[in-house]
């Protein structure tokens, strides 16, 4: 009987990581505007047309396993023509990104990084393929070691499960995608990519362009190494390369991630719509200055719950760092997570499924 409750148990426990929640952005907040992210477990099945987005679509909030596929980029299918957006959201060279998230895992460990491509006048068709990225922001391991220390996922966490970036204040302007992605390592030999691209219009008089040096082709910055492979859960391990490329020093840009801290902001976000953009509209966007480009309708107002709602936060400490343990996450930490590929292929099929099975997979 014991033999049989045992094994019972061993099966439910490999079973949990395939159904447990990980994380996607909800929402996009360019220097104060507040823009909707896509919405998978919303968008991919309300009726047709599907709200205008300024991020590229996802299937769910799954992680792309394979760095050499072309996943890799977007996440699953947002590289597909049909699975891309005309949407674009206005930031001025120098203005703040921030990436709002549902929720993520507390043990999913792992580096944060943000990438910037340029589409020329515009992303709607633009396939970021080549030597066409550039980092703009990342950040590891922050202190302690590999398996109790601070990671650049602890800080999100803490951050209202949100994260900073600054475009550079010298940015030529133009359409550009921006990639944004934690890497998430808490199973050794089976890294966990969760990228998402948004469409941006950089405004501003910036000449400034990245050298052929800093530019990167996504995929190839991901190689069989320990920056993807480390079983951080090894003892005594206090060091971690990130991935890729240096952050750029286009015009003379720097970036200390002084606005992504443990302990950081616990209030809502204030919400302000940002304004959609499309078509001659990024065309005529591109080079300008001024605030009424970047807000002054009523696009994205969907999301004013989302975004001023305040996360509830319960702190922890760990390696003597206080840190906040967002309630959204999960609750029982695992140190492996294997993808369900029922999961994956639900969602080629989600639109012949009503809603209420939506709440289950989520």
């Amino acid at each position: 009987m014991k033999s049989i409750i045992a094994a019972t148990i061993l099966a439910l426990s490999t079973i949990a990581p395939t159904v447990s929640a990980h994380g996607y952005v909800q929402n996009v907040i360019l220097n104060g505007n507040t823009f909707t992210a896509f919405l998978p477990f919303q968008d991919n099945y309300d009726p047709k047309p599907s709200p205008k987005r300024i991020t590229r679509h996802i299937p769910d909030d799954g992680p792309v396993t394979d760095f050499n596929s072309k996943s890799i980029v977007c996440n699953v299918g947002a590289q597909d023509a049909s699975q891309r957006t005309t949407s674009h959201g206005a930031v001025p060279a120098g203005g703040d990104v921030t990436f709002r998230w549902d929720r993520w895992p507390t043990d999913h460990h792992g580096p944060v990084t943000t990438y910037m491509a340029s589409c020329g006048t515009d992303c709607s068709n633009f396939d970021a393929t080549g030597n066409v990225w550039f980092k703009i922001d990342q950040l590891g391991l922050v202190s302690g070691t590999t398996d109790t220390g601070t990671w650049a996922s602890d800080v999100l966490i803490a951050n209202n499960i949100s994260w900073t970036v600054t475009i550079p204040p010298k940015l030529k302007s133009g359409a550009y995608l921006i990639r944004h992605e934690i890497l998430a390592l808490h199973s050794a030999g089976a890294p966990q990519f969760y990228p998402h691209c948004s469409q941006l219009v950089v405004t501003g008089s910036g000449t400034a362009t990245p050298s052929s040096s800093e530019l990167v082709a996504i995929p190839g910055i991901y190689k069989n190494d320990q920056s993807t492979m480390i079983n951080i859960w090894n003892n005594g391990q206090t060091k971690y390369t990130i991935a890729g490329p240096a952050v750029t020093k286009i015009g003379a840009y720097t970036t200390t991630n002084s606005k992504n801290k443990l302990g950081g902001g616990t209030g809502p976000i204030p919400f302000k719509a940002g304004k959609i953009l499309s078509g001659n509209a990024v065309t005529s966007a591109i080079g300008s200055t001024g605030e009424n480009v970047a807000s002054g309708n009523s696009a994205g107002t969907t999301t004013t719950k989302a975004a001023t709602t305040t996360t509830k936060a319960a702190t922890t400490t760990k390696a003597n760092t206080t840190k906040a343990s967002v309630a959204a996450a999960s609750t029982t930490p695992v140190k492996s997570c294997k993808v369900s590929t029922k999961k994956r292929n639900a969602s080629k099929t989600a639109k012949r499924h009503a809603k209420k099975r939506l709440s289950t997979d989520h």
